[in-house]
């Protein structure tokens, strides 16, 4: 039983250091990337409830592995629409390569109010790589589609939720 509990931790810190490596490269403006990072916390909690249902010694968990299979199957295509859009943005750099370099040129820092800004806003709702529970995100997403029915958008959000707008 023990080396069946170390593989568990073993496996599960390696789930965490994969989810944060991929959390790190997304943007959580866009819908596709909400919808691939609540898939992928929700496989994350089914493995925590298997592991602590291992731990009871009850191991007939057809359910959870049929839930981690649907919400991996859900987090395959939010990665596939993605890698489009990103081969997109991609295509159309390249194609006009000095409108990209006069873009990038006529950005300014970050202003340092802001950012300060929105790390507190946002760091006590992030949830952490090794929770389970995608409810904080989405409870903020809740709270920018309210910001969006009234017009009022936070000043940090510059990036655009759509697919055909310029990166």
């Amino acid at each position: 039983m023990r080396k069946f509990a170390e593989d568990i931790a073993e496996r599960d810190s390696l789930h965490a250091q994969l989810l944060t490596r991929i959390m790190l490269r997304l943007n959580g403006e866009e819908v596709s990337h909400r919808g691939l990072v609540e898939g992928l916390y929700r496989v994350r909690a089914t493995l925590r409830v298997i592991a602590i249902n291992a731990n009871n010694h009850e191991y007939a968990n057809q359910t959870s592995y049929n839930n981690i299979d649907q919400q991996l199957q859900r987090a395959q295509i939010y990665a596939k629409v993605i890698l489009k859009e990103e081969w997109q943005k991609l295509k159309r750099e390249v194609a006009a390569p000095e409108h990209l370099i006069g873009r990038i040129l006529a950005t300014s820092p970050p202003d340092d109010a802001v950012v300060e800004a929105f790390v507190q806003k946002t760091a006590p709702s992030v949830p952490s790589s090794f929770s389970g529970d995608p409810e904080p995100a989405k409870a903020r997403r809740q709270n920018a589609a309210g910001a969006a029915t009234t017009g009022v958008r936070p000043k940090w959000s510059v990036m655009s939720t759509s697919p055909n707008a310029e990166p």
